[in-house]
């Protein structure tokens, strides 16, 4: 049996949450988790046995960690603690890839005030790299957009990639093992993202859905919709936020680490195989420093992914609870790669004769823009160094110009902006749910 994992840390500040609710794991049928408040307290849960003796165990070692460091109980939940909490529906469903990795989705069916019995449309949220679904509900329910669009009548699914904290998963491969690691976003796209859309849309019974990716959400569904027509016609409206394709002008930290000095290449030479898992110390220990030093966890991020003015910097300890959520080290050198080539391409094994062994060809093959046919809106950030102006007007430029009925730039926007922005609510959402209903409704 491969190693089973619990789940990483995850969500929201008790003081805008009435505990840490009452969650009882309730199996609604194979792989469907649906969790529920007013029931026992997450020690009863344990008691019970509704949850793993990973969870429980992870939950004790939090609550200790939580009290000797001062730090919200929130940063350590799990994303359907943190929903619950809220007081919307949760559940946590289970669908293996064609290649045996198992994801964990997760999916809010209606909202706090809207019918829960009636059709309503369906949306596929994607996370980002080194991030979770936990993205999508890191603020309040008014500014997080994954509580958004449930009360605004949609069914509003999660997606999780292989490799983060909640998709550590395998038919037979254990988590420690090289094989589970190799893989890149081309598998995102290849596996993961058909495995996720199909199983949504075979449980709410829809023909299509929309889907929303930030950052690597939307490379991995630029490749899979470009090269899978089928999957590509299951989808209404792609709604890409920080849009990237092309990474020839990243800046900012990855620009400097990864298109100057290949420094993830040289790791993955030397044997790494993951990168930030909710088991490596940074994890563990970042929502602490965050507590301790704020300022010097904020330059981080700026440094990274390009200057913020939208967080809200009491949110910090919750969110870096929950971020980085981990990927594999071969991902990281593809994102490298992006950043080298102009060609927007699957990974690139080093030399032709590893090229021809993967892929019949010296040189690895070209994902094809123009074969993409999905109905898409491309939203920017101003101040974002990782999907700059130059590299989505490549992307536009091989798109076909019927496909894309929407660009936006959000001013002063950095790239974490668009899922941690405390004021998104009022400068991005409005327009994303705009977008979705332009085509979903």
């Amino acid at each position: 049996m491969p190693e089973q994992l619990p789940w990483g840390a995850p969500c929201s500040d008790e003081s805008s949450i009435s505990g840490p609710t009452a969650l009882n794991a309730l199996l609604v049928g194979a792989g469907i988790t649906t969790w529920r408040r007013k029931h026992s307290r997450l020690s009863s849960l344990m008691r019970s046995g509704g949850a793993s003796e990973g969870l429980a165990g992870l939950a004790g070692a939090c609550a200790m960690k939580s009290a000797t460091a001062n730090m919200p109980p929130a940063a350590c939940w799990a994303l359907p603690e943190v929903v619950a909490g809220r007081g919307y529906p949760i559940e946590s469903h289970f669908v293996t890839t064609a290649d045996g990795y198992i994801l964990n989705l997760f999916r809010i069916p209606h909202g706090l005030h809207t019918d829960p019995v009636r059709a309503r449309p369906v949306v596929l949220l994607q996370h980002a790299l080194l991030e979770s679904s936990f993205s999508y509900v890191s603020n309040s329910p008014w500014q997080s957009l994954g509580y958004i669009l449930a009360d605004a009548g949609y069914d509003v699914w999660f997606g999780n990639n292989r490799g983060n904290r909640y998709s550590t998963n395998h038919t037979h491969l254990s988590i420690s093992s090289t094989k589970f690691w190799d893989f890149s976003w081309d598998e995102m796209a290849r596996y993961d993202l058909p495995a996720e859309i199909d199983y949504v849309l075979a449980r709410t019974g829809v023909a299509r859905l929309a889907y929303v990716g930030h950052s690597q959400g939307t490379i991995q569904a630029f490749a899979g919709f470009s090269r899978n027509r089928t999957l590509a016609e299951r989808v209404g409206v792609f709604v890409a936020l920080a849009p990237i394709a092309y990474n020839r002008h990243i800046g900012g930290l990855w620009g400097r680490l990864g298109r100057h000095l290949g420094v993830m290449k040289l790791f993955w030479r030397l044997g790494l195989r993951s990168v930030l898992t909710s088991r490596s110390m940074v994890s563990s220990l970042a929502p602490s420093i965050y507590r301790l030093i704020p300022g010097v966890t904020s330059g981080v991020i700026n440094w990274v992914c390009g200057p913020t003015v939208h967080l809200n910097i009491s949110r910090g300890p919750v969110i870096v609870g929950h971020t980085p959520a981990g990927t594999s080290a071969k991902n990281m050198v593809h994102w490298e790669q992006a950043a080298h080539n102009q060609a927007f391409s699957m990974f690139d094994y080093g030399s032709a004769s590893a090229n021809l062994e993967r892929y019949n060809m010296s040189t690895p093959p070209k994902y094809i823009l123009g074969d993409m046919n999905v109905p898409t809106a491309l939203f920017l950030g101003e101040n974002d160094p990782l999907s700059t102006a130059a590299d989505v007007g490549q992307l536009l430029d091989e798109l076909h110009h019927d496909v894309v009925f929407k660009v936006e730039t959000v001013p002063t926007y950095g790239h974490v902006d668009f899922t941690w922005a405390a004021d998104a609510h009022e400068n991005l959402y409005p327009q994303v749910l705009s977008a979705i209903q332009s085509r979903m409704l």
